[in-house]
């Protein structure tokens, strides 16, 4: 409660009232500390080829919605159209880029199907 306190003094705007439009900056710097992956093991950012972004998803948790407005946990396939539809996102994001690479991981998370 001491930091609710501070923020009511300060007469600081509460969070909810402000725009995150750092957040992909800020994602760029944390993301590191919670990979726990081996470096030898991770995939760059910057490749172009479609099928390793699907070789990278293939069995990765995925959050969907169903017709009745559920959310259900599914298992990403390799072959599934909206692994193309993503890597394809990624591949047209990662071309605009400066020199045609992502050089942060928020750029990468901005990426949009």
């Amino acid at each position: 409660m001491v930091w609710r306190e501070q923020l009511v003094r300060s007469q600081a705007p509460p969070w909810f009232l402000t725009l995150p439009t750092n957040d992909w900056r800020h994602i760029a710097v944390l993301a590191p500390l919670f990979n726990t992956n081996a470096p030898l093991d991770l995939v760059s950012a910057n490749q172009a080829n479609p099928g390793a972004w699907a070789a990278v998803m293939d069995g990765m948790f995925a959050w969907s919605d169903t017709t009745n407005g559920i959310a259900q946990s599914l298992v990403v396939s390799s072959n599934s159209p909206g692994t193309a539809l993503i890597a394809a996102s990624l591949d047209a994001l990662r071309t605009g880029q400066p020199g045609g690479v992502f050089t942060s991981i928020g750029q990468v998370l901005a990426a949009l199907p």
